[in-house]
């Protein structure tokens, strides 16, 4: 596990400026979203997702896990998106796509959850949905910048395995926001609700 985790970090070092480039990719997603995207209107799509989600937080029939199973859950496919993505050096910035918008979620959600919840619903977002979404979309960055680090002149098979170990490395950063998540959930969120 060890020397797993060293190769990881090697080729990472060696893929820095792809690093850049999608993280430049989030954060601008995010700064679109917060100032130009951001859509309060109940009708939008982004607004009824958002809703929803401030719902589960705090609906106390909801189970601890059962959020924790659907963040996991959610993460580990768009993991699983780095593995067809990589398969070919020509496909591995489309990740930059998917980074974009989640980027433009976030930055969307800040202001609907000011909207939903006002100052309350910035504590939310602070300590619980930026941190998770952070964390899952560093994943899905450095499980794409491995990708690079692949011999695309092999045979399919051993090009698919090396997508999978590397999505693999996405998928622990999505078990950790899961825990995050639950840990919040468990100390934090549902207790305060609890009291007030």
């Amino acid at each position: 596990m060890q020397s797993f985790a060293k190769s990881k970090l090697s080729i990472l070092s060696r893929h820095s400026n792809k690093i850049l480039l999608f993280t430049a990719t989030y954060v601008l997603g995010i700064i679109l979203g917060i100032f130009f995207i951001g859509n309060t209107e109940s009708s939008s799509i982004l607004y009824s997702n958002a809703s929803s989600y401030h719902v589960i937080i705090f609906d106390t029939s909801i189970s601890y896990f059962s959020i924790f199973f659907k963040c996991f859950f959610a993460g580990a496919l768009l993991c699983m998106l780095t593995v067809i993505l990589g398969l070919s050096v020509y496909t591995i910035p489309f990740i930059c796509i998917v980074l974009f918008y989640r980027g433009v979620i976030l930055g969307t959600a800040l202001i609907i959850f000011y909207s939903i919840s006002g100052i309350s619903g910035i504590v939310i977002f602070i300590i619980l949905t930026l941190p998770m979404h952070v964390v899952i979309t560093l994943g899905l960055i450095a499980s794409s910048v491995l990708n690079y680090d692949i011999d695309f002149t092999c045979k399919l098979k051993v090009r698919l395995i090396r997508c999978i170990k590397n999505a693999i490395v996405g998928i622990l950063f999505t078990l950790v926001a899961s825990i995050y998540l639950l840990f919040i959930m468990i100390t934090v969120i549902r207790p305060i609700n609890l009291i007030f």
